[in-house]
């Protein structure tokens, strides 16, 4: 055998089955890490696309939840103004599809025309439990409609009134 043909292209053969090795552990590698694992502020980003394309909706339910509580109001526009995502171990990381996330809360913000007040405003607060697929708290949190049946001091201060009536 000659030596110096070995000595020329050793280091040839070497290089291309380091060059091999190198290309199948690349690909090994990007195959098994083809899953997103998304951080919380990706996968509030995406969910917020998500609720604001409902809002948009004449029929949202949100937006007629709102328009039933104050009775005399036409809501104009809807959006997420907040949100918060909470995982089950307190990280920044939601997992694939958000599996690592327990809780999504949103606040969304109700622009709207009333009967008797024009350019109101209602926050409503909505907390989804992730793993449970539902809703476990919805409630508006601040706005500045004079009806509101969904206070209890509003339902008190009618009372009130009505009793106040009835004495005279």
């Amino acid at each position: 055998m000659n030596v110096t043909w070995l000595k020329k292209t050793g280091w040839k053969i070497l290089c291309a089955i380091g060059v091999s090795i190198l290309l199948i552990v690349i690909f090994c590698h990007c195959c098994s890490t083809s899953v997103h694992k998304e951080t919380t502020t990706e996968f509030g980003n995406r969910m917020v696309q998500r609720i604001n394309a409902e809002l948009s909706q004449s029929s949202s339910t949100i937006r007629k939840r709102i328009e039933s509580a104050h009775v005399t109001v036409t809501v104009n526009s809807l959006s997420v103004t907040r949100y918060q995502v909470r995982t089950l171990d307190n990280s920044n990381n939601a997992g694939v599809d958000g599996d690592n996330v327990s809780a999504f809360e949103i606040w969304v913000t109700a622009y709207w025309d009333g009967v008797f007040h024009k350019g109101g405003h209602t926050v409503l607060y909505v907390r989804f439990d992730i793993p449970n697929q539902k809703v476990d708290t919805a409630k508006i949190t601040e706005t500045d409609a004079w009806v509101n049946l969904e206070d209890p001091n509003f339902w008190y201060n009618v009372g009130y009134g009505i009793g106040c009536l009835l004495l005279l």
